[in-house]
């Protein structure tokens, strides 16, 4: 998905704002899809176009019960 970067804005902010969610995955991801992203500063300027990625389903852990 293609988004663009509010004023004041940082990675984790994105990834939030489009995804619900922000995760060491998906900023992995992030950086991997928009490698020029490094070369700025922490805070992104606002206008900056920028491929957010899909999530992946989490898989839920199963639970042991000592009870049973």
């Amino acid at each position: 998905m293609r988004v663009s970067t509010l004023a004041g804005d940082t990675v984790a902010d994105v990834l939030y704002r489009h995804l619900g969610q922000d995760n060491d995955e998906l900023e992995k991801a992030f950086y991997q899809l928009n490698p020029e992203i490094t070369q700025l500063t922490y805070i992104l300027p606002a206008g900056i176009p920028l491929t957010v990625p899909t999530p992946q389903p989490i898989k839920p852990k199963q639970v042991i019960q000592l009870w049973d």
